[in-house]
């Protein structure tokens, strides 16, 4: 069963007839995208094997999400590949410290490597954020 959405009229509003026609797929398609979300919204909320009920409130949680994004945002590969490397740095850097194993040049110069990729990198997580 198809229901038809009334479309504001754009007539004065200097629309060409391409794009008159754009527009009107673009609120069909806006329709269809935001019927997803609520299904989906419904799916979630419902029992396997329940008959679908859509409730006003899972309409206007379709919206906001539709709209506004998810809630919950996947993290970045860069932001996790940063907190990686931080803690790996902090590990090498806390065992070249050792008093025993800075002993030579070598071992100063990557301990001070180490710390720069630590600050590099924990200034780039606080600035990702």
């Amino acid at each position: 069963m198809n229901k038809t959405i009334e479309i504001p009229d754009v007539g004065e509003r200097g629309f060409h007839v391409e794009a008159l026609k754009d527009y009107e797929n673009a609120v069909q398609e806006f329709a269809t995208d935001l019927l997803n979300e609520i299904e989906r919204i419904e799916a979630g909320q419902n029992g396997i094997g329940k008959a679908p009920q859509i409730t006003s409130q899972m309409v206007a949680d379709g919206q906001i999400i539709f709209r506004r994004g998810p809630i919950f945002k996947k993290k970045r590969f860069w932001k996790g590949f940063l907190q990686l490397v931080l803690a790996i740095a902090l590990v090498v850097f806390g065992v070249l410290l050792d008093a025993n194993i800075l002993t030579s040049y070598f071992q100063m110069v990557a301990a001070g490597l180490v710390f720069v990729i630590i600050v590099v990198s924990g200034t780039a997580l606080y600035f990702k954020d």
